[in-house]
């Protein structure tokens, strides 16, 4: 949960998250407040691939 709707607030962790191979892109989402498109991610199922 965050606090804001501030991206600065997850995108340090989305970043280091997706390096480790614990979340990845699977689509791409119109955002309702400034409807521009944003990145949907998604849990990698496959814990034996994870750091």
């Amino acid at each position: 949960m965050t606090l804001t709707a501030d991206r600065n607030e997850t995108a340090p962790r989305l970043t280091e998250m997706m390096q480790r191979g614990v979340v990845e892109v699977c689509g791409k989402k119109k955002d309702s407040l400034t409807g521009r498109k944003a990145a949907v991610y998604q849990i990698v199922e496959d814990e034996d691939d994870v750091e």
